[in-house]
């Protein structure tokens, strides 16, 4: 990777796939899978997640503040799920490597901006939800199952550009 080359940014169309399909496959872990209404390769950088309506919640006055923070602290769970998918499926199933040191300090330090500009989190609550989710989701692409239906998702999303919600659930159903 060149050196002025920022460490998240995708190295071509199959990385980006694999960073797509990392995304679906993490909220659907993370139980947050009716977040997302379609994947599509042909978006803007940083727009192939169509994301539903609820994910973007700017509040809702007939929500206790309580609920209202959950709300808040699992989209803030969902978004750390996503961004650590991306990475780790591309470098495990895509490539088959381990991911980088620097490519994970760039993950966590995005993680960490977003876990206080949007939940006003301390450090340390960021990084147990950041280790917790990195961890679980370690394990989850380095199963041998995972990478093979990782392996057909990302070459569909390829030949079809775009998948609906519908059609993601459909091409992860066996691993449900």
């Amino acid at each position: 990777m060149d050196s002025d080359k920022h460490p998240l940014k995708y190295a071509d169309e199959k990385d980006r796939s694999y960073g797509l399909v990392g995304m679906a496959i993490s909220l659907t872990v993370f139980d947050g899978e009716d977040m997302l209404s379609a994947i599509c390769l042909d978006n803007a950088p940083g727009s192939g997640a169509e994301m539903a309506p609820e994910f973007h919640f700017s509040g809702n006055p007939t929500l206790s503040v309580g609920a209202a923070w959950r709300h808040t602290v699992k989209q803030f769970e969902l978004t750390a799920a996503m961004l650590v998918g991306n990475a780790l499926c591309r470098a495990y199933v895509g490539r088959k490597i381990r991911m980088t040191p620097t490519v994970s300090k760039a993950i966590r330090d995005v993680v960490v901006r977003v876990g206080n500009d949007t939940c006003d989190l301390e450090i340390d609550e960021i990084d147990r939800l950041y280790d917790k989710v990195h961890d679980n989701l370690e394990r989850v692409f380095m199963h041998n199952r995972v990478v093979s239906v990782a392996n057909s998702f990302a070459d569909t999303l390829q030949r079809q550009r775009r998948l609906t919600a519908a059609e993601v659930a459909d091409v992860l159903a066996p691993l449900l």
